[in-house]
């Protein structure tokens, strides 16, 4: 099997880094917190040859959210994020954005993570560990 590559761009209000995994040689990609609305890390990875099939939230405060809904209707992406935090994309007051003065607009989520399960994105076996807090 392909060797697992890992990307980071640093982006949005409070440069936060977003992390892109993918297969080499492969043409999809998980992308992790993306941070900025607009379309950074959408046009980044399309310039690559990439589409990215999942997008993984660390928690779920506005510096790591922000770019989700407008990434996921570019791609169709799953969204995936910890039960805790699932709230903070709905919208309101969960992802702090209203500290910032920040707006995060609300995106479905498609896998509730637990803690302790494996998934698999992009051809990519991920183990979901809970570790709560500000991580």
């Amino acid at each position: 099997m392909s060797e697992i590559k890992i990307g980071r761009k640093t982006m949005g209000v409070c440069a936060t880094n977003c992390y892109f995994l993918y297969r080499e040689g492969g043409t999809k990609a998980v992308v992790v917190d993306p941070a900025e609305n607009g379309a950074g890390i959408f046009k980044l990875l399309s310039e690559k040859g990439f589409t990215v099939e999942a997008i993984l939230l660390t928690h779920g405060h506005f510096d790591h959210t922000m770019g989700v809904a407008e990434l996921k209707s570019h791609e169709n992406a799953l969204v995936a994020i910890h039960e805790a935090d699932a709230g903070a994309l709905a919208g309101g007051k969960a992802s702090l954005a209203y500290l910032g003065g920040a707006l995060v607009k609300p995106c479905k989520v498609d896998i509730i993570l637990h803690g302790g399960e494996c998934f698999t994105a992009a051809g990519i076996e991920f183990s979901v560990l809970h570790t709560p807090g500000h991580t």
